[in-house]
This record gives structure tokens, sequence and C-alpha cells, in this order.
């Protein structure tokens, strides 16, 4: 019939239920083209009735069309006949409800065959023509989706924010909080594909900055500050491991400025603290050490109850003790053992307290710290060694009674290894000291025999017993001068012992006699204590030629040694011991 009669006034009726016919039979695509033909056909003809039938057939042709896509979706011919047949229904009738729910349709067929860039301008095109529909705020959402389907993150970025504030105009909060979500999981996702294909960059210049600048004073924001400052991190570190020293440094800058930012914009963030000391070691890295240190000062500062801040205040310490600000740095290191006395760490703090006056050359307040560490923490190994820096600095500094006191004091405790030396040579002196006072009074005994009846052997014995006990303690005192192992102790005790010796020979030697002995008796009495006097001068030049030896041996050089290599030769003992 339309063959025949084409052009006849019913071939557009005939056209309908030709369309019907194939639509029936199951041919909905070649039902669909009729359809169209039919609708193309009366769509601006004279009476209502024809243009109604006209939009009837042309809503029939979307049905035949999409029917004709549920049975094979891939067909793209079809697919793109459906959405031409949409799109001419809703230009030629837009004020009708078909027209909504076929974009609707549109949209989601075009969805199911990931043609995004068809998702993208359908719902455009609904926005559009129905901007106060209850559907238009899911329609903003769903181009924002398909453009991030796309790959173009910051068009559907900027239309998801175009969409939630047409949610929240249209009271849809549920909507809107749900595009919030769905930017933050989208910038997420995004990022990371970024990030694991080595794009930090593009992941902070397209995300995490545009994010922040788009929600500023928020958690989201603070969030994605900081993801900038980690991403410009990691590209730092891998710039710096291919060698890429120019590369690193932009990065390190770049880190630098969002942690400022992240530190100045929000100050009730929780990570802020830990990003305020990051801050400082980049700048440190950089080498902006002025910088670095005045970050972490304000930070310690301004932060009191910060319970990072002991770890800052240590940071700040080493910081500083690297830089060579070794004043400064002693002085922190004992304000955190102060600030922190019960942190394992103040041990460890009040030594390097000590130890960097040292360097800063301060003795004085170097002898001070080493004195409060061994006070606060007698039990640690590094207490006896800490006396004994005191001691030593107080001695260079022109102290030495006060270093004197301190070992004395130490002494009569239980010294640690490192003073035992000291004390040991301490104790000697004392001894010494002891023994040369009581010398000069067993040299000034004499001998003397009073009557004829004391010079038996008996008699002998007796008077010289006081200074024979004399010179066996001296003897005693003196061995524990020299058990000092000091070697001046021992070479001036050694001389002394060999002195008592040398003395108890003259004691013999000179002996006053009675006047009663006829001159056979005198000198017979004088030739025997003489005999017995040989023996101890004997005695004195062993012990001087056994110091002799020793100082050879241990390459002793002093006093004592050459009054004893003069005594040995001439037998010439000093009168002022």
């Amino acid at each position: 019939y339309l063959s025949d009669y084409g052009t006849a006034d019913s071939a557009g009726v005939m056209t309908r239920y030709y369309a019907e016919a194939l639509f029936g039979a199951g041919d909905y695509a070649a039902a669909a083209a009729q359809y169209t033909r039919a609708a193309l056909a009366t769509a601006d003809a004279a009476t209502p009735a024809l243009r109604e039938a006209a939009r009837v057939a042309a809503q029939n042709a979307i049905v035949a069309y999409d029917s004709a896509l549920a049975r094979d979706s891939s067909d793209r011919g079809v697919q793109d006949s459906l959405f031409a047949a949409v799109d001419r229904y809703a230009t030629r009738y837009p004020a009708s409800d078909v027209a909504r729910h076929a974009l609707i349709e549109k949209g989601h067929r075009a969805s199911q065959s990931a043609r995004w860039d068809v998702v993208a301008a359908t719902f455009r095109t609904y926005v559009q023509q129905y901007p106060a529909d209850p559907y238009t705020p899911t329609a903003a959402k769903l181009i924002g989706d398909a453009l991030y389907r796309q790959g173009r993150y910051a068009e559907a970025q900027a239309q998801w924010d175009t969409a939630a504030g047409v949610a929240t105009r249209s009271g849809r909060r549920t909507l809107a909080d749900s595009l919030r979500h769905v930017e933050t999981a989208a910038a997420s996702t995004y990022a990371d594909s970024l990030v694991r294909t080595g794009k930090y960059d593009q992941a902070v210049r397209e995300v995490y900055l545009p994010y922040a600048d788009r929600n500023p004073g928020t958690i989201g924001g603070a969030d994605a500050l900081r993801n900038a400052v980690e991403s410009e991190r990691t590209a730092d570190s891998v710039a710096h491991a291919h060698g890429d020293s120019a590369g690193a440094a932009a990065a390190r800058d770049q880190a630098i400025a969002f942690a400022q930012r992240l530190i100045r914009d929000y100050p009730a963030y929780k990570f802020r603290l830990q990003y305020a000391t990051l801050l400082s070691d980049l700048l440190n890295e950089s080498g902006r050490s002025t910088e670095s240190i005045q970050a972490l000062q304000q930070e310690i500062a301004d932060n009191p109850t910060w319970p990072g801040r002991a770890d800052a205040e240590i940071r700040l310490a080493v910081r500083l003790d690297s830089l060579g600000h070794k004043a400064d740095a002693a002085a922190a290191y004992e304000r955190f053992a102060t600030d922190y006395p019960k942190d394992a760490r103040a041990h460890d703090a009040l030594y390097n307290a000590a130890a960097t006056e040292l360097e800063a050359r301060d003795t004085v307040g170097a002898a001070r710290a080493y004195g409060a560490f061994s006070a606060r923490f007698p039990d640690d190994a590094r207490a006896g060694a800490a006396r004994v820096y005191r001691m030593n600095l107080l001695q260079a500094h022109g102290d030495s009674a006060a270093a004197a006191t301190e070992l004395a004091a130490l002494c009569r405790a239980s010294p640690p290894e490192e003073l035992q030396p000291r004390c040991a040579r301490q104790a000697g002196q004392v001894v010494f000291a002891a023994g040369v006072a009581e010398f000069r009074r067993y040299r000034s005994i004499s001998l003397v025999i009073a009557t004829r009846a004391q010079l038996t052997a008996a008699g002998l014995k007796r008077a010289s017993a006081p200074k024979l006990e004399l010179l066996a303690a001296l003897s005693r005192d003196f061995s524990k001068a020299i058990s000092s192992g000091d070697p001046v102790l021992l070479s001036a005790a050694t001389f002394y012992v060999g002195a008592a010796q040398w003395a108890y020979g003259d004691f013999l030697r000179t002996v006053r006699l009675p006047s009663s002995l006829t001159d056979a008796e005198r000198t017979a009495a004088q030739q025997g204590a003489a005999q017995q006097a040989a023996a101890y001068y004997d005695q004195a030049k062993a012990t001087w030629a056994d110091l002799l030896a020793k100082a050879t041996e241990e390459h002793i050089s002093n006093v004592w040694v050459e009054r004893a290599h003069t005594a040995v030769t001439t037998g010439e003992v000093p009168n002022d011991l």
C-alpha cells in the first residue's frame, strides 16, 4: 500500500499501522524507523489530531528503539538511533513528561554502554531545559559522574560543586551531603591513581590544591593540604634517588609552602603540630637553618601542653648542636632535662648539656652541668666520669680548692673506677705528708749511752728501740705512698725510705758515749757503732739504686730521682728534707 499510494492522504495512517505490525512481529528497529517516518510526516500537520498522532508516533519510536536495544544493548547503530529519537522528541515536545523520562532513559542507556560523552550531554540538556525539576539535582550530579568517567577530573569536581549547590537550593540536603562524599572519594581515588604512577605534581595541581581551595576552613581542606605536603615529600625522595637535585629541591620548596599554609590556616588541625615539626625539618634540609630553628622554637613556646613538645625540645637541642650553636644547644638540653625529669632521655640530655657546655668553652657551666648530672643520676654508668670531668674543669678554671674538696668527698665514699687512681694519689699524698713530718722528728733523735752500765748489747737495744720502731713505721707509711702508683710520690717516698735508713746509720755512727770511758773503750765502741751503721748505709744505697733502676725502666724523671742519684754517688743526703 505504501509503495503504491505513498503520497495519499492515508499514507501517514498506514505508516503507523505498518510500524505497529512490525512492532507486534518483534522487529523493533524496523518498527522504530516507521514510527519515526510517521512522526516526521505529520509533525507539522494542519489538524491537531494529526499533530497528536505524530507526537504519539515519535514516542513509540523511542519505545521501539529501546526495545531493540534491550535485545542487543551493544548495537551501536540502534543506540545512536535511540539517542537521536529522544533528542528529536525532547526538542519538539520539551514540556511533556515523556520528554523528561526519555532523556533520563537515554542517559541510563548511554551509561550502560559506557558512552559517557552522551551521558554528560543528555543530562546537561535535562538541567538546561528543566532547571526547577525535582530530578535536576540528580541530573547535575550525573553530569559530574560522566565527566569523571572520561578522566576529566577537574571538570567533574566543578560540576559536582554545581550539583551540590543545586541540591541545597532544592532542599535536597541528603543529596548535597552525598555529593560532598562523592567529591572526596573521587579526589582520593584519582589522586591515588596519579601518585601510583609517579605523577605527584599532577596530583597536587589537579586534586589536592583545588580541593583545598574549594573547601577552606574544613577538615577536608586541611587533609588535602596534608596530602599535598606528603606528595611533594615523595616527589623529593624520588627525585633525589634519581640524582635530580633540582627537582628534589623544587619539590621540597613546594612541601614547605604547603606545610606553612596548613599550619597558618588550620591552627586547630589535629596534625598541625606534627606538620609544624615536619616544616622545621624541611626547612633544615633546605639549608634554611635559621628559619628551621625559629619555627621549632615558636611551636614549643606556643604549645606548652603539646604532647609532642618533649620530642620537639630534644629535636631543637640536637639541631642547635649540629649547627654549631653550642651554648644554645646546651641550654636546650638542660631545659629538656628540667621540663621532663622522668623522661628516659633526661639522662642523655643533661649529660649532653655538660658536654656541649664544654664544647662551647664554658668550663664553669660544664662543671656545673656535670655536677648536676652526677647528683641527679648517681647510678648512671657515666656518673663517675662526670665527677672526674667536673674536678678537672674546676682545676682548669683555677679553683683547685674546690677540686680538692670534690675529690676528697668522693674518695671518702665509694669512688668510681675512674677516680680510684686519683683517690689513691690523694691518699698517698696525705700519708706521704704525715711521713715527712714524722721523718723530721725521727731524724732529730740521737743515740745516747749515759752510763757504762748501758754499754751492753741489751742496753744498746733498749736505747735504739724508739728510733728503730719509728724507722719501721716510716717504712710502712712511705710504702703506702709508693703503692699509690703516682710517679712523683713513688720517687719521693722511696727516697725518704732510703733517707730514713741513712739517718739510722747516722744515729748509730754518732752515738754519744759515757765520759767515763777510757780512750781504748771509746774507740772500740765507736768502731762497733760504725760497723752497725755501715749496714744501714748500704741498705739506703740499695733502696736508692732500686729507685734509679725503676726510674730508668719506667722513664721517670724528677728531682727525687736526681737526689737519689747524688746520694748513691756521693753519700750526701740533703739536710732540708
